[in-house]
C-alpha cells in the first residue's frame, strides 16, 4: 500500500497589536483547526509583538505568527480564506516548501513549538 503524500507550506500572518489574548488564541484555534481537519500541523512559532518594516492598517506594529504544515493544495486556500475572513489579520502570506512529501517523513517531523520571541 503506497503512503499518502502532502505539500509542506508555510504561512506567515499578522494580527492586529491592540488586540486581547483571547482574541489571538481564538483566531489561532480557528486557523489551527482547519490546518488539522485537512492536514498536519507541523511547527508553530509564535514571534510576539514586533515592529512592522511600514505600517500596515495604518499600525506599526503586530503579532507575528509563522506556520509550518502539510496537506493538499486545497488546504491552502482553505487556511487564506480564514485569514482573509478574520477581521483581526491584518496580512498573510504562504508559500509552498516541497512538492511531495511522504507522511512517515512527516511522522518523525511533527513538532509543536510555542515559543515566543521578543523584540529588544
Amino acid at each position: 500500500m503506497e503512503t499518502p503524500k502532502y505539500r509542506k507550506y508555510e504561512t506567515i500572518y499578522m494580527l492586529r497589536p491592540n488586540i486581547t489574548e483571547d482574541v489571538i488564541k481564538k483566531t489561532n484555534e480557528r486557523i489551527f483547526d482547519i490546518i488539522n481537519n485537512k492536514g498536519k500541523l507541523l511547527v508553530v512559532d509564535n514571534w510576539g509583538l514586533r515592529k512592522t518594516a511600514y505600517p500596515v492598517q495604518k499600525q506599526h506594529k503586530a503579532y507575528f505568527f509563522h506556520l509550518t504544515y502539510a496537506g493538499s493544495p486545497g488546504l491552502v486556500a482553505d487556511v487564506e480564506l480564514q485569514c482573509r475572513i478574520a477581521e483581526d489579520v491584518m496580512k498573510y502570506h504562504s508559500i509552498k516548501i516541497a512538492d511531495t512529501v511522504p507522511a512517515e517523513e512527516l511522522e518523525k517531523e511533527v513538532e509543536f513549538k510555542a515559543t515566543s520571541r521578543t523584540d529588544d
